[in-house]
């Protein structure tokens, strides 16, 4: 293997394991139990470290885009200023485009983001879902469906 091609595969690799899906469930306890308890300033530092993670996940994913071709830089200059969109905005979609691609979700149909009717992700999902396989739902409209599949499946 040719020295530029192996480069390129261990990054992506290194990127892959330092973007992997991890188990939510502890970090939802401690901010469910905690939350009442912690002092304006320890609530904005938890909150500030949170972003900081959002923040270098989504440069990763852009970083492992452009890496590997599915997006050109230009192009998403150009889709961030039209959507006036910020890197870990991004980042999401592309986390999704990646777990599916990666078969890390064993998703039969789409890679599904909610989030508000007023973000900029949302304003920007006919894109998002032509360019990379990926909904985008309000809330509202993800519970909705939630609930239809429930109801399909007769536990509801």
């Amino acid at each position: 293997m040719e020295y530029r091609e192996k480069f390129i595969k261990d990054k992506i690799e290194k990127i892959k394991e330092m973007t992997r899906p991890v188990d939510a469930r502890p970090l939802m306890k401690f901010m469910l139990e905690s939350g009442g308890k912690l002092s304006e300033g320890e609530k904005k530092e938890f909150l500030s470290k949170l972003n900081e993670g959002f923040d270098e996940a989504g440069k990763l994913f852009l970083d492992r885009c452009f890496t590997e071709g599915v997006m050109l830089e230009k192009e998403y200059l150009e889709i961030k200023e039209k959507y006036c969109l910020e890197d870990t905005d991004f980042g999401v979609v592309l986390q999704a485009y990646f777990l599916k691609k990666d078969g890390v979700l064993n998703l039969e149909e789409k890679a599904v983001i909610a989030t508000m009717p007023h973000s900029n992700i949302f304003k920007c999902r006919d894109f998002i879902l032509k360019r990379f396989g990926v909904v985008v739902l309000s809330a509202e409209e993800c519970i909705k469906v939630m609930y239809e599949e429930l109801v399909k499946k007769g536990m509801k």
